[in-house]
């Protein structure tokens, strides 16, 4: 069953497109562990990814800084899409401790926002980012 954490991120990232050449929606999902820390290596293989898979951990802030920050220029959808990801972002902060985000691979790069949940697991959300 769903943890209340994971229910609160779907809810949070439901219509949300992670802009980049190709605008990707976010999947939510859990990793029930033992209460251990989370290395670019256990990142690897609790999500699947090849281990020889480049991996480049980026602070939070820095990760949501231009997605938070409305611009003149936006249309409404925009704005829309900048308190959508205000709010992940509120979610992740006041939900899960130790909050990681790491960038898999090149070109197209698997995105994972990770915290740690109360329970120990860890739980985020996932997409991808085609950059050329």
């Amino acid at each position: 069953m769903p943890s209340q954490v994971a229910a609160a991120l779907r809810t949070a990232t439901k219509g949300l497109l992670y802009p980049s050449e190709s605008d990707e929606p976010f999947a939510v999902f859990e990793w029930k562990t033992a209460n251990e820390s989370l290395t670019e290596e256990r990142l690897l293989e609790l999500a699947g990814e090849p281990k020889d898979s480049p991996v480049k951990s980026v602070p939070l802030d820095m990760f949501f800084a231009d997605l938070t920050k409305e611009q003149d220029w936006h249309a409404d959808d925009e704005k829309t899409a900048v308190e959508q990801y205000r709010n992940l972002l509120s979610v992740l902060k006041d939900r899960l401790s130790d909050v990681k985000v790491f960038r898999v691979g090149e070109v197209e790069v698997a995105i994972y926002v990770v915290g740690q949940a109360k329970d120990g697991g860890w739980v985020g959300v996932k997409t991808t980012a085609v950059e050329t």
